[in-house]
């Protein structure tokens, strides 16, 4: 986020009256939200050091990157950026991009960290809130970047790895993680709603933080 030289108040991070912080889910975005780039894209030069991807594949993501940090993303276009990444890494070895992952962590995704949205996130969990990070990109990829900033729950694109453990030409948009935290445990859970609860609106740094329903 850009320094305009003047004091911006803190948002003010509360837990409502009567209720449990365990039980209160912060929930982030991550793409121009937390950090200030694609977490897709931004693997594509160690990705390619690494021969897991090739140079006109990684010219393509870095034109797709341009892309999206001038005009965003729209469903069109998350689809079409899953569907290439998913093509890219057809055929290649799960643990292989976990690494990449891993150890260019700090070369290519925490210089963009924005500086606000750690501090935001720090104080939700001393408020002791959780922390949900939610982002299309995929699990494999994105799974250190949750782990950098304590996240508790990531809700990201599923890719199908074979039993070899080598990556399909499938992938599921809702993560496991999904599950998890919208059914919390019933001694963290607040009383049950006597009617349906419609699913949860996705918001990053919200003003007031509530309980998961």
């Amino acid at each position: 986020m850009t320094d305009t030289g003047e004091d911006i108040p803190a948002l003010e991070i509360r837990t409502e009256p009567g209720v449990d912080p365990s039980c209160v889910l912060a929930i982030f975005d991550l793409d121009k939200t937390i950090i200030d780039t694609s977490a897709s894209m931004a693997y594509r030069k160690p990705l390619a050091e690494r021969g897991l991807i090739t140079t006109s594949e990684m010219l393509r993501m870095l034109i797709m990157l341009g892309n999206y940090m001038i005009s965003g993303h729209d469903d069109q276009s998350l689809n079409a950026t899953r569907d290439t990444l998913v093509g890219m890494v057809r055929g290649r070895r799960e643990a292989d991009l976990a690494t990449v992952a891993h150890e260019a962590l700090h070369e290519v995704i925490v210089p963009f960290i924005y500086a606000e949205a750690r501090d935001l996130i720090d104080r939700h969990r001393a408020a002791g809130h959780r922390i949900a990070i939610i982002t299309a990109s995929a699990r494999v990829l994105v799974q250190p970047i949750a782990d950098e900033l304590g996240a508790d729950h990531l809700i990201a694109t599923e890719l199908d790895v074979d039993d070899e453990g080598y990556f399909t030409a499938r992938a599921r948009q809702k993560s496991r993680d999904y599950d998890d935290w919208r059914t919390p445990k019933a001694t963290t859970s607040p009383p049950a709603s006597p009617t349906p609860t419609p699913p949860p609106t996705f918001r990053s740094s919200p003003p007031s933080a509530t309980p998961p329903r």
